[in-house]
C-alpha cells in the first residue's frame, strides 16, 4: 500500500510514494511491478520517457489496425 499515488493523466503510469523506505518512490507502467527510485525527479523523468514510449506503441498499433 502506498502513502500517495500520482497518476500521469491519460496513461497507465503511476508514481507511488512509500514513506519510510530508502527508495520511497516506485514507478508503475501498465500495471507491472514498480521500479524503485530514490528521488521524485528521477521517477518523473522516467515516467515522461515511458509516456513517449506508450504513445509510440499506441500509434504503431493503430497503424497496424488500418
Amino acid at each position: 500500500m502506498s502513502d500517495l499515488t500520482l497518476c500521469l493523466s491519460g496513461y497507465p503510469i503511476r508514481i507511488r510514494l512509500h514513506i519510510g523506505r530508502a527508495q520511497p518512490y516506485t514507478l508503475e507502467v501498465d500495471g507491472r511491478e514498480g521500479q524503485p527510485y530514490s528521488s521524485l525527479q528521477l521517477a518523473r523523468a522516467d515516467a515522461l520517457r515511458r509516456a513517449v514510449e506508450w504513445d509510440d506503441w499506441i500509434e504503431a498499433a493503430e497503424a497496424r489496425a488500418f
